[in-house]
């Protein structure tokens, strides 16, 4: 197990961009048979297909004397009154999320692995269905021995959240008919046409292709996973990994990708979110829950402000939402501008983090300075965005879209929501002074060219498997939901260097846009917050010319998840010695999903520009040590002591353009009659 581990650390310790790559090894191979058994044990359980003579402990089994015999297992477990199966779970409901987290202690504590799987098993047929799968999810991804399990993609487990309600009925009917049948019927494919729907409400559904996609809000949820706003940073050794940075990265990158997607087809950049005014846009989801019950609407017009979160109710987790979430935010901007938090102290000195404690202060996590004085901003905002109805009791929540991470992407209103926060970044950089040419350049190394392909992109049919969903007895019903996806061809660049001598050199690359869509020239100096990491690799310089040569997306297939079905079958030919268990080193962590690593553009040829730096190759702050918890320190982008958007994190000062950075045109060309 601790072979795997350490290979799949070296595998993805420096994955953190939308679409990272560096010299280590994008794939690994699981070997020995502990770990594939494994393996396999957890991929049957999620599926609630365990062997039955791994569920004979059920019979002695005493909670009671578990507790005797493990001290940090939560006491919380024996009287809990655990949310029911069927109901609608959200980690945003206060109730849902403390017993979410006491389930996860109760995963993360076990002594064994052999420990671990036997609670869940006993606790998968007591907990609601979605909470008992997040707190497992959460438990295998932060504990030392089973990080680099694999957890089935999350829109074959919960479908109902990834797919319109039209195309689950028609599921559905089909699952139906196999039970009926008694046959398995294999091989039954639904399509999904997202530009082909019954609603048609505005604009911003142009995008749906994209705020839609399986693989981008299947990142979004295990970003989640891997890094829950809630977990307490002492207790789970986040504090190390700069989580508040993450939360401000994966804002900055998702804003800057979007914007790119939406240049591309012709609409303005996204604005902040107003909650004053009304929002000039509805959303209707068109999702329905496994239970029946209807995702709540969101209508053109509404005011935030007004919302029936802001009622006084018993009944309500988040009471007065508008008037706390205008509470927290000011207190908060009064830290940017006074650069000092309550027990953090100075935010703007050069000994401290002040983007790790205005992160931490956004996302209202535990490393947050004086929690409850400056509150869980984000999650009040999420709540009256959401704009779901008031719960009659608090077991029978309907959640909205911006209540679940898989579903919030999908909702136009949370991009404004992203940008509101990102301005609370664009204030504090305000007070930052500008990189040095010190901090900026590598003497002896300039860059004299870039010479990039035309990259082209298309449309792509992808089935999404369903069999791990729906089953007869042991026997899976074949079904699959097919819809279009964006994707790119392998794209090759190169960029041409000069070295004073041999060393090593880390290289970074962004993308954005050329012009607006108006067609005026936008000014990196003006625009950082538009452009985005595409690459991000280690080089070794030799004196003299160099030819660095990169290829993007050339395994680009590869990157998406293996479905259910193929995964299982895998591990079981490595058991039985039939096959290699080769998988990429995304499957198991939380990764931008890599066909979408760039825009769509337009069928003439939408122009964007690179930007490229190389800086000297950073001393490595900690070394990963399997015995230590790989998983602390595993995507932190912390290994190289710079920041992660470094050095479109700052504003441009006058040492901005030094030699060895470089600006490139490239164009961006969209195949049309691509999966006719």
């Amino acid at each position: 197990m601790k072979k795997i581990l350490l290979l799949l650390a070296l595998c993805i310790a420096c994955a953190a961009s939308l679409q990272v790559k560096d010299a280590l090894p994008r794939k690994y191979k699981i070997g020995d048979r502990e770990t594939l058994y494994l393996q396999l044990k957890f991929l049957l359980l999620f599926k609630n297909a365990c062997p039955d003579e791994d569920r004979q402990f059920l019979a002695s089994f005493k909670l009671e004397q578990e507790l005797l015999q493990n001290p940090h297992l939560p006491k919380e477990c024996v009287d809990e009154e655990w949310l029911q199966k069927g109901e609608l779970f959200s980690v945003h409901n206060q109730k849902h999320l403390q017993q979410a987290i006491v389930l996860f202690k109760f995963f993360y504590y076990a002594k064994t692995v052999e420990d671990l799987y036997k609670f869940a098993i006993w606790s998968q047929d007591m907990v609601n269905e979605r909470m008992w799968s997040y707190a497992l999810s959460v438990a295998l991804v932060h504990r030392p021995d089973t990080f680099g399990i694999i957890i089935p993609a999350i829109y074959e487990m919960q479908p109902h959240l990834f797919f319109n309600s039209e195309v689950m009925q028609s599921v559905e009917k089909l699952a139906e008919s196999c039970v009926i049948s008694q046959t398995k019927d294999s091989g039954r494919i639904v399509k999904d046409d997202k530009l082909n729907r019954y609603t048609n409400l505005d604009r911003e559904q142009l995008l749906t292709y994209f705020t839609e996609d399986v693989g981008l809000n299947s990142f979004y949820y295990m970003y989640h996973i891997f890094y829950p706003w809630w977990m307490d940073g002492k207790e789970f050794g986040l504090a190390a990994d700069h989580r508040g940075e993450f939360f401000y990265y994966v804002m900055a990158q998702s804003v800057a990708r979007y914007n790119a997607e939406r240049l591309s087809i012709g609409l303005d950049e996204v604005t902040a979110i107003d909650f004053n005014s009304p929002l000039d846009f509805g959303y209707y989801p068109g999702l329905r829950y496994a239970n029946g019950v209807e995702f709540p609407s969101r209508p053109e017009g509404v005011c935030l402000k007004d919302s029936t979160g802001n009622a006084l109710s018993r009944r309500s987790n988040y009471t007065n939402a508008y008037s706390r979430l205008l509470d927290f935010a000011l207190r908060i901007r009064n830290v940017i501008d006074l650069g000092r938090a309550y027990t953090a102290g100075n935010i703007y000195g050069k000994e401290v983090d002040g983007l790790e404690i205005l992160s931490n202060l956004l996302e209202g996590n535990p490393n947050s300075s004086e929690l409850p004085y400056y509150g869980t901003l984000q999650i009040y905002a999420r709540r009256l965005i959401g704009y779901a109805p008031e719960p009659l009791n608090r077991d029978k929540v309907i959640p909205a879209a911006m209540e679940h991470y898989e579903t919030t992407l999908r909702d136009p209103a949370s991009w404004r929501f992203f940008k509101w926060l990102l301005n609370f970044y664009d204030d504090y950089y305000k007070h930052v002074e500008p990189y040095t040419q010190k901090e900026l350049e590598y003497p002896g190394v300039a860059i004299k060219s870039i010479d990039a392909d035309e990259i082209d992109t298309r449309f792509e049919y992808f089935n999404s498997d369903l069999s791990q969903y729906y089953s007869i007895g042991a026997h899976d019903v074949d079904i699959s939901i097919q819809q279009k996806r964006l994707i790119s061809s392998p794209w090759l660049y190169n960029i041409s260097v000069t070295s004073s001598k041999d060393q090593g050199a880390l290289v970074k690359v962004f993308l954005g846009p050329k012009h607006d869509r108006y067609g005026q020239v936008l000014d990196i100096k003006e625009n950082t917050d538009k452009f985005y990491v595409i690459d991000h690799f280690v080089h070794n310089l030799k004196k003299g010319s160099n030819l660095i040569a990169r290829k993007l997306n050339d395994d680009v297939a590869e990157t998406d998840r293996t479905n259910y079905k193929n995964l299982i079958e895998r591990v079981r030919e490595a058991l039985h010695h039939k096959k290699e268990l080769v998988i990429h080193g995304s499957e198991a962590y939380w990764t931008f999903p890599g066909r979408l690593t760039f825009p769509r553009g337009t069928t003439c040829g939408m122009k964007f520009q690179l930007y490229a730096i190389i800086v000297p190759l950073p001393k490595i702050e900690q070394a990963l040590d399997v015995n230590k918890g790989v998983y602390r320190r595993v995507g932190t982008g912390r290994h190289s002591g710079l920041t992660l958007r470094f050095p479109l994190d700052r504003k441009i000062g006058k040492s901005f353009f030094v030699p060895n950075s470089y600006i490139a045109d490239v164009i961006i060309r969209h195949d049309a009659k691509g999966a006719l």
